[in-house]
């Protein structure tokens, strides 16, 4: 798997579910490593760190990183890579000829790090995020329901982006999941662990990670 890049969003997913634990696994038996910038540590850890019913997950996600399988990691130019990526995400789309702002500092500092990093993916379960990435045509039609004017399409930005984004692999959690599955993850349930590997995945879609019923459907056909 080599060098992941981890957004907030499949990191707190993970560790509201209990499988925050994968990460750790799949270090060992894989060699995988796991990095965040400095946004994304304030966002699953400094932050939340002042809000009670997040304190656990914050704490959680602490330990990973002082057990060293999160690292944090920065470049002299991460500010500002992740501000032109910023200033192009969010002159993207516009209604009413009004930018949309739909990328977040923490998100912007993970697509950075790829211009400074030796990074085989980036981790992300927030849907904007991926389709951005991914299928920016697809975003817009997602979006043009949320608003009677329409979405316009920033075609300098565009281009901007696809050239940026043309190397990024993109998964979520439940694939990560799945990985750490097939690898054993799962093996101290014994007989329970095709049920234990299951349960996570709907977990991890009511954690906020986002997978559709269809898809959950196809992960039913993978036994551990």
């Amino acid at each position: 798997m080599n060098t992941i890049a981890c957004d907030s969003s499949s990191l707190i997913s993970l560790a509201e579910t209990c499988n925050i634990d994968a990460l750790s696994f799949l270090k060992e038996k894989t060699g995988a490593s796991f990095i965040i910038p400095p946004s994304v540590k304030d966002e699953i850890i400094s932050n939340p760190m002042h809000v009670r019913k997040y304190v656990f997950s914050a704490v959680r996600l602490r330990k990973v990183l002082n057990d060293g399988v999160l690292r944090v990691v920065s470049s002299p130019s991460l500010i500002s890579d992740s501000r032109k990526i910023l200033d192009e995400a969010n002159s993207l789309f516009s209604s009413g000829n009004k930018p949309l702002q739909i990328l977040q500092e923490g998100e912007a500092q993970c697509l950075a790090l790829f211009s400074s990093a030796k990074i085989a993916g980036l981790l992300v379960d927030e849907k904007t995020t991926r389709l951005l990435v991914e299928k920016p045509e697809k975003l817009r039609e997602a979006m043009h329901s949320e608003y009677r004017q329409g979405v316009g399409m920033n075609e300098t930005a565009l281009a901007g982006l696809r050239k940026r984004f043309a190397n990024i692999a993109v998964i979520r959690s439940t694939e990560l999941l799945a990985v750490a599955a097939k690898n054993g993850f799962f093996e101290n349930y014994k007989t329970d662990e095709n049920n234990a590997f299951h349960a996570s995945l709907f977990a991890l879609r009511s954690a906020g990670c986002s997978i559709s019923t269809s898809e959950l459907d196809e992960y039913s056909g993978i036994n551990i």
